[in-house]
C-alpha cells in the first residue's frame, strides 16, 4: 500500500490495499474528505434555499426537479485507503444532508446506502478509476427513478432488460501508474436500446450538450445536467424518457428549462463540488455555455 503518488497530470492518486484507487491533489478533494475545508452555515443555508428555489421555480413550469450528489470514491471504499485518511463524518454531503433533514423541505438523493449494500456482492466503482462503473450508475439510476416516479409516469428498467458484458478497462487513475495495467470490468450494458442520439454540439467538456429521442414518444421529457459520473447513468436514463436533453453544466440552466418545458429536471453532482456554492441566476445562460439557442435544439432525428 503506497500513499500519493505524484505524475505529470493534473490530478495525482492514492493507491490503497487490494488495487483500490482513489484521485487526490484536485479541487481540494483530499481536505474536503478530512472536512478541513468544508461549507459554513451560511453556506449551508444558500444551499438548503437554493434547491427550494430550484424545486419551486420547476414546479411553477410543471416539471419536477431532481438532485443527486454522486458520492466520491473515498466515502463507497473508504476502507481501502491508508490509514488515517478515511473520510470525515464532517465532510460536506453529511454536513448538508444533516443541514436539509432539520431545517429544509429540499430533497438531496444520496445513493450511498443502495452502493454500500451492493458493494460486498460486486464492484460497483472502477478500481483504477475515480468513477462509479456501469453497475453502480445502474444503482444510482434504479434511485433516483424510484425518487422520479413517485409524480412522473415513467418506466424503470430492471436488471433483467441488461446484459452482462466484461472487458479490458484503463482507469484514469491506473494511467499514472509507470508501468500500467488495464483492469478487467465486470458491467451492465443496454440489451436493446430504444432512444438514440440525434444531437451533439462537441465530444466532451463543459458545455457538452446531447439530445436523445426514444421511440415510444408518449413518455415524459427531460432535461439533465451532470457531471462525468452522470455520462454513466445516461444509456440507463434516457430509456425512461422520450427526450432527454442533457448538458455538462454544475448550475441549472433555468433558459434551457423555460425553452424545454420538460416534465422533470435532473441534476446530478459530484460530492467533491458541493463547495460550490450555487448561483443559478447569475450562472451562464445556456447559448454562452453551449454556443447554441436552446431553440434550436433538434426536436426529433433527422
Amino acid at each position: 500500500m503506497s500513499v500519493t503518488e505524484a505524475r505529470p497530470a493534473n490530478y495525482d492518486r492514492i493507491v490503497g490495499a487490494e488495487g483500490w484507487q482513489f484521485i487526490s491533489r484536485i479541487d481540494g478533494i483530499d481536505e474536503k474528505n478530512a472536512a478541513a475545508i468544508r461549507l459554513s452555515e451560511a453556506e449551508l443555508v444558500h444551499w438548503a434555499r437554493t434547491l427550494e428555489f430550484r424545486a419551486a421555480w420547476c414546479a411553477r413550469r410543471g416539471a419536477a426537479y431532481h438532485f443527486m450528489v454522486a458520492p466520491n470514491k473515498a466515502s463507497v471504499y473508504g476502507e481501502f485507503l491508508p490509514p488515517g485518511l478515511a473520510p470525515s463524518p464532517d465532510r460536506d454531503l453529511c454536513a448538508l444532508t444533516r443541514h436539509l433533514a432539520a431545517n429544509s423541505d429540499a430533497v438531496l438523493l444520496d445513493p450511498r446506502p443502495a452502493l454500500l449494500d451492493e458493494k460486498p456482492k460486486r464492484d460497483v466503482y472502477f478500481r483504477g478509476d475515480e468513477h462509479w462503473n456501469s453497475i453502480g450508475a445502474f444503482i444510482a439510476y434504479t434511485q433516483l427513478m424510484r425518487e422520479v416516479t413517485k409524480t412522473v409516469a415513467a418506466p424503470i428498467l430492471a436488471e433483467a432488460e441488461l446484459k452482462a458484458t466484461e472487458k479490458p478497462f484503463m482507469g484514469g487513475l491506473e494511467a499514472l501508474a509507470e508501468s500500467p495495467e488495464p483492469e478487467r470490468i465486470k458491467g451492465l450494458a443496454i440489451k436493446q436500446a430504444r432512444s438514440k442520439e440525434i444531437f451533439v454540439n462537441k465530444r466532451d467538456g463543459r458545455g457538452k450538450v446531447q439530445v436523445f429521442a426514444h421511440e415510444d414518444a408518449s413518455l415524459p421529457r427531460a432535461v439533465v445536467l451532470r457531471d462525468s459520473f452522470g455520462s454513466f447513468m445516461l444509456p440507463f436514463l434516457i430509456e425512461s424518457f422520450s427526450r432527454v436533453v442533457v448538458v455538462s453544466s454544475r448550475a441549472v440552466l433555468l433558459d434551457l428549462v423555460r425553452s424545454e418545458k420538460p416534465d422533470v429536471v435532473i441534476h446530478e453532482l459530484c460530492e467533491r463540488y458541493l463547495d460550490a456554492v450555487p448561483d443559478d441566476i447569475r450562472a451562464k445562460p445556456f447559448r454562452t455555455m453551449c454556443d447554441i439557442d436552446a431553440a434550436d435544439l433538434p426536436a426529433r432525428a433527422g
